[in-house]
């Protein structure tokens, strides 16, 4: 998986650090001596994809890895590892948090406080080999610093919304954490808490951390060559990963980290595609509607049609628009103009052409101040030049930022053509 936050095309050529040779030869090797195995015509190389597994000859059908189930960092061991640790399980189910992935990070940050404290290098725990691996800095968009300019060039859009949720998120899970282990930093709990994000599997009912299957970086659908499973669903066994199509000298095994837009991949991982499959999505914010009526009866009914159509009574209501659902913030908008309007709701009302001109007019509105608000890509840029000695991740970060403020705006702009169509 990724390294970090990404890396330019101009490193595709680029070669791994010697440190880190010596970290996977030791992960390797380690996996060896523990029952496992690793293909020995995979190499691990630095792409434009950033560091990844890559075929050393042509290969077919072949098994790529296989690690005893012991090798692997479940939530199971990181719950019974942590003095603390079913209380934190418990907490965060109730608070509404991913446990597992809370558990792991808080696992990692045990290890590492453990080695410093007894003055013990990380290679005198078990999984050191593994640890060893692991970057030590992560640029996720929910680490990048307060009042750094990448925030400012993605201002008012889709993509700034939800990176403020995923720090919201975090710094409430940090509060939790805390309330067990108050020694932690900020800084500490991202980084394993991007580390475990960007890193976990799913298997067999809880997340757990893989050591070098999650060195697999991403493909899109049609790249994905590799595929895993876990043997003997009865007794935990092995985890195996496997070839699905034949490998070119030199071609990089992928994997797929689930189908996501890349707003998504950009916050979980660190990175976007191309050009992701799956469609990029805009926060459109409908006002609660002003229901004119002093009728309880014909109030409750307008309420009751609100809530069906997806409205929320109280405080304005977020959409996530994408090309998929446009019909839907249709809807809502139809709901919108019948509840403004006096008198009691028909069932043949949305047809009304008084009603859908409204509901219309209310969707091109709400599109035009999206795009008004959302920066172009071109102002952005803007605001990185003027950003002196940018770091590696910054340029990167800046470029996914472009591809996704343009991928927001093309769905507004398509959703404003097939309102127009729909006029025609």
């Amino acid at each position: 998986m990724p390294e970090h936050a990404g890396t330019s095309a101009a490193s595709s050529a680029a070669s791994l650090p010697m440190d880190d040779v010596a970290a996977i030869k030791g992960l390797e090797s380690w996996i060896a001596e523990n029952g496992g195995f690793t293909h020995p015509s995979l190499r691990i190389s630095c792409g434009a994809r950033g560091r990844g597994v890559v075929a050393a000859e042509p290969l077919s059908s072949a098994e790529l890895c296989r690690l005893p189930w012991r090798l692997l960092i479940s939530e199971q061991v990181a719950e019974e590892s942590l003095s603390f640790g079913r209380d934190l399980r418990m907490s965060a189910e109730e608070f509404g948090s991913a446990p597992g992935l809370l558990l792991l990070s808080a696992f990692l940050l045990q290890e590492r406080a453990q080695s410093s404290a007894s003055s013990r290098d990380l290679r005198d725990q078990f999984y050191s080999p593994y640890y060893h691996v692991l970057p030590r800095c992560l640029a996720l968009p929910a680490s990048w610093p307060e009042g750094h300019w990448l925030h400012a060039g993605i201002k008012g859009s889709h993509l700034e919304r939800q990176i403020r949720a995923k720090r919201h998120s975090l710094g409430l899970e940090f509060s939790l954490l805390q309330s067990f282990a108050p020694s932690y930093t900020w800084e500490e709990f991202l980084w394993a808490r991007c580390v475990v994000a960007s890193r976990a599997y799913a298997l067999r009912g809880q997340r757990c951390l893989v050591p070098w299957a999650d060195l697999l970086n991403h493909g899109a659908s049609h790249e994905v060559q590799a595929r895993y499973h876990v043997l003997d669903e009865v007794v935990q066994s092995d985890f195996v990963m496997t070839l699905t199509k034949d490998l070119t000298k030199d071609e990089e095994v992928l994997q797929s980290y689930g189908d996501k837009p890349n707003a998504m991949l950009l916050l979980d991982y660190g990175f976007v595609l191309p050009k992701s499959a799956i469609s990029a999505s805009v926060s459109m914010t409908i006002p609660t509607p002003q229901i004119p009526d002093t009728d309880p009866q014909v109030i409750l009914k307008k309420k009751q049609l609100w809530s069906s159509s997806g409205g929320r009574f109280g405080r304005e209501t977020v959409l996530e628009l994408n090309r998929l659902n446009f019909d839907q913030h249709l809807q809502l908008q139809r709901a919108a103009a019948i509840c403004s309007r006096s008198g009691e709701p028909t069932p043949g009302e949305p047809s009304d052409p008084v009603i859908e001109m409204a509901a219309r007019d209310g969707c091109k509105t709400a599109a035009e101040q999206m795009l008004r608000r959302s920066k172009p890509s071109v102002e952005m840029g803007e605001i990185g030049e003027r950003t002196l000695q940018e770091q590696d991740w910054e340029i990167f970060a800046q470029q996914a930022c472009f591809q996704i403020l343009d991928e927001e705006r093309a769905v507004l702009q398509d959703f404003l053509s097939w309102l127009s169509d729909l006029s025609a």
